[in-house]
């Protein structure tokens, strides 16, 4: 059911004009630069996971990446990604993976890959469960020295709790289910933190977003950069 839908929202055109994440162009890109000119990364290759139509892997080809893996559920989102990248340089760089890489990580994703880079934007549209099994994966991926992107929904009490169908967790944490059946799970900080921590350690401090979008609902978001500890 999800493959299709996302295959269904893509070929409606969904995420095609959308811009690269500032996540990616104003903190990621710069971080991961650093990080190579001062050596402490190198043969760089970097991990997109939930690429959907692309939007994302320009501003990464300017890295100068020696290969970057693009992973998405849906078959439409990867061509439109592919499509994105046509005439640029560097496009030869990327390859296209096609997984559910929310409840098969592992099957989604090349085998016994590490990366310098690896960012989940907007990604993990699932349950409590499956999105803290979704970042940790992610994060076993990273090499000792590289950095995790993290870009998703924060648990502030102004954002989308009051609406839909909502599960409240002791830490703080709560899940929404849209009508469409896709669940959305956002993470208090506490929440985030042990996912992440002692593992790896906050690179461009925790800071969250807020977005006002369809209707006027107003939603907020963890916006995170992590660097692996060696």
């Amino acid at each position: 059911m999800t493959t299709e839908l996302w295959d269904a929202a893509y070929a409606q055109g969904f995420d095609r004009d959308t811009p690269p994440a500032e996540l990616v162009t104003a903190k990621l890109v710069p971080v991961i630069k650093a990080l190579i000119e001062d050596g402490t990364l190198q043969d760089a290759a970097c991990l997109d996971i939930g690429t959907g139509a692309g939007k994302n892997l320009p501003p990464l080809l300017e890295v100068g990446f020696t290969r970057i893996d693009a992973v998405d559920i849906s078959r439409a989102g990867l061509r439109m990604a592919a499509a994105r990248l046509k005439g640029i340089p560097g496009e030869q760089s990327v390859r296209f993976w096609q997984g559910d890489f929310v409840h098969d990580f592992a099957a989604a994703v090349p085998p016994a890959a590490q990366y310098a880079a690896a960012l989940a934007i907007h990604t993990f549209h699932a349950n409590r469960e499956a999105t803290h099994q979704g970042i940790r994966q992610a994060t076993q991926y990273v090499m000792p020295g590289g950095v995790f992107a993290l870009c998703t929904a924060a648990a502030l009490r102004k954002g989308i709790l009051a609406e839909g169908n909502v599960q409240v967790w002791p830490d703080g944490g709560y899940t929404t289910y849209a009508d469409n059946g896709l669940p959305v799970h956002a993470l208090a900080e506490t929440e985030l933190r042990e996912l992440l921590e002692p593992e790896m350690q906050l690179v461009s401090g925790l800071g969250y977003r807020e977005a006002t979008i369809n209707e006027g609902r107003t939603v907020a978001e963890w916006a995170t950069i992590w660097q692996a500890l060696a």
